[in-house]
């Protein structure tokens, strides 16, 4: 089973962009100048999506501290996920 940050790693471009909206991928790509990762979307405290507003208001050091966050929660699910499958269940 795939996380949706895996999915979005392999999904071709059309794929990645009805996921997150046009609207919302071309405006991370233009910021960045490169291709987004799912992580360049993902609200750390709501686990959602940011708004458009959101990604454009969002500073360099903003975005370095939400992509951390973001990965450190992707990490902790990981970690979960494969706790379950090897103990079939988290442990406490």
């Amino acid at each position: 089973m795939q996380t949706y940050d895996e999915w979005f790693a392999r999904a071709d471009e059309q794929k990645r962009r009805m996921a997150v909206g046009t609207r919302r991928y071309s405006t991370a790509q233009e910021i960045l100048g490169h291709e987004p990762t799912w992580i360049d979307f993902v609200d750390p405290d709501t686990g959602g999506l940011l708004t458009l507003a959101e990604l454009q208001a969002e500073t360099w050091g903003e975005r370095q501290t939400r992509a951390m966050k973001v990965q450190a929660l992707i990490r902790e699910r990981g970690q979960a996920k494969r706790d379950v499958g090897r103990l079939g269940f988290l442990p406490s």
